[in-house]
């Protein structure tokens, strides 16, 4: 086998410029949004970033009152300790988007045929940069990788 060579599979296009339709994968909004498998376009990952950051950004406005230290020194015990349960859901609300916002960059990098360990990306200078325009603008391989088909290319069977 050439190593030049692009791979070729079965979903190529034909000679008269048709793509063979590709059977959707059974994939769920709960999948979509918690899961770790499989590609999604980039449609599919503004239209589920842009809730999960509003969301994110109100959990934080909870968190931050809750831990404000001029509201905390004016209540007593009595009043600080019934609040836990608010806390409680803040960190929840803190919690879930940005599970969410994870698992949509894993299947966007999985696009891009390369793993979920790009996201540690983030942590450097660049990646402020360079994440949201890889993510959010560029289109994925055009080929089915190791992680699924092109979700481009995915049609109902019928």
């Amino acid at each position: 086998m050439d190593p030049y060579t692009p791979p070729t599979s079965d979903s190529e296009p034909e000679p008269g410029g048709n793509r063979p339709e590709v059977p959707e994968p059974n994939r769920s909004a709960i999948s979509t949004l918690f899961g770790f498998r499989g590609r999604i376009t980039r449609a599919t990952f503004w239209l589920c970033l842009g809730p999960v950051l509003i969301q994110l950004g109100l959990g934080w406005f909870v968190f931050i009152d809750f831990l404000n230290p001029q509201d905390l020194r004016q209540h007593d015990t009595y009043y600080v300790i019934p609040s836990l349960p608010l806390l409680a859901l803040a960190i929840t609300a803190l919690v879930i988007p940005l599970w969410i916002i994870i698992a949509l960059q894993v299947k966007r990098w999985h696009d891009h045929s390369k793993s979920a360990w790009w996201l540690l990306i983030w942590l450097t200078p660049l990646g402020f940069v360079w994440v949201p325009i890889e993510l959010g603008f560029v289109r994925g391989s055009p080929f089915p990788n190791k992680y699924g088909p092109d979700p481009l290319r995915i049609r109902k069977v019928q």
